[in-house]
């Protein structure tokens, strides 16, 4: 039963992301910080 109740919260969660406008600054935000880690890998990697 309680496996079943984690799913059905899940399913309600995706249903208020979609509903709400905050989904695209979501992404914005993972864009940047894919961004910032490939960066910081460079950086990393010229410093090796």
């Amino acid at each position: 039963e309680k496996k079943q109740n984690k799913k059905k919260k899940k399913k309600r969660n995706k249903k208020k992301k979609k509903s709400g406008g905050k989904e695209s600054e979501k992404k914005e935000v993972k864009m940047k910080r894919n961004e910032n880690e490939k960066w910081k890998r460079k950086e990393m990697e010229t410093k090796r």
